[in-house]
């Protein structure tokens, strides 16, 4: 903000008046006034690029918003609201998110906070074909950032890992499933991976708590609400390490 238009902001806070654009006549005002910033203000005034007067003008009742990826609660609902005001504004109907596609989200860190949540959930709304965003419907980048790969503690060995990740791509298929539960959705489904549809579905959860665990068993079972014992069952019965 240059210099001069931080003089009329202030004469405006301080008098309660202004000036139209092109006019001298002063108009009196009784306004409240809301400023947010995502610079640093305190060093701007140090160097004399902000007012100091103004800054504390406008710093009486300070809110301080941390970014997304320190308020992950807040994601779910942001979503909520993006694919509301998308099908509200008829850019795109209705559509909710898969709880698979929401899980892999809450990981990730939002380095451009809501207004990249807010790109992200448009473009992924356009790209899905049904009425729900799947995991193959978020930019690849993204899924990429999160599932990067374990980490250097995991002490899961790669081929563990490599089913781990491979039933991750299975929750996408859950997700077509439940959004098209026709008959022969079901029979192709079953015919592609031999087995039953709820073995597979069971597959893919116990896939994605391992990963959000970092491998460690005694806190996927907590996530899953089972037994260690029976998850180490699950575990030997699918071959996920």
């Amino acid at each position: 903000m240059a210099l001069t238009t931080q003089t009329k902001i202030l004469r405006a806070l301080q008098e309660g008046e202004i000036q139209r654009v092109g006019s001298s006549d002063t108009i009196k005002v009784n306004v409240r006034m809301l400023a947010a910033t995502n610079k640093p203000l305190e060093e701007m005034v140090k160097e004399k690029t902000f007012r100091e007067d103004l800054y504390y003008r406008l710093n009486v009742v300070r809110v301080q918003l941390p970014p997304l990826r320190e308020r992950k609660e807040d994601v779910p609902q942001l979503i909520d609201f993006v694919l509301k005001r998308l099908a509200r504004d008829s850019k795109i109907g209705r559509k909710t998110i898969s709880p698979e596609a929401l899980t892999l989200l809450n990981q990730y860190r939002w380095p451009g906070n809501v207004r990249e949540l807010e790109n992200l959930i448009y473009r992924s709304a356009v790209l899905a074909q049904g009425e729900r965003i799947l995991i193959k419907d978020l930019p690849q980048e993204v899924v990429q950032a999160i599932d990067g790969g374990p980490s250097a503690d995991t002490a899961d060995s790669s081929a563990a890992a490599e089913g781990i990740n491979e039933s991750l791509k299975d929750e996408d298929l859950i997700g077509q499933a439940l959004s098209d539960p026709s008959d022969a959705f079901y029979r192709d489904l079953r015919e592609t991976h031999g087995k039953n549809i709820l073995e597979h579905a069971e597959r893919a959860l116990i896939a994605r708590a391992l990963k959000e665990s970092d491998g460690k068993q005694v806190k996927a079972a907590e996530i899953l609400g089972m037994t260690r014992a029976t998850l180490r069952k699950r575990i030997d019965q699918y071959d996920l390490g």
